[in-house]
């Protein structure tokens, strides 16, 4: 099972242990997705229509995922919120 992340560093980025502690946001809350159910297009596909833009302190990250959790086809897209 597949779940999705954003990694963040808010100082020290340039430092490798900056970014072990405390810099991963889980974006879906509702479960993991099962990769090998997405479409196998030379290698299962979720990657094109991937984004994240910024709202003050926010990330706004946009991604795709498989079944499970895609509901309206093998993969659907999600929006969430990352603080």
């Amino acid at each position: 099972m597949t779940d999705e992340y954003i990694i963040h560093c808010s100082a020290h980025c340039g430092q490798a242990a900056s970014w072990a502690a405390g810099g991963e946001t889980r974006l879906n809350t509702t479960g993991s997705f099962d990769m090998t159910k997405a479409p196998n297009a030379g290698g299962f596909f979720v990657g094109d229509y991937e984004g994240l833009t910024q709202s003050g302190t926010i990330f706004d990250p946009f991604f795709i995922m498989a079944k499970p959790i895609a509901s309206h086809g093998p993969t659907d897209p999600f929006a969430s919120i990352a603080r």
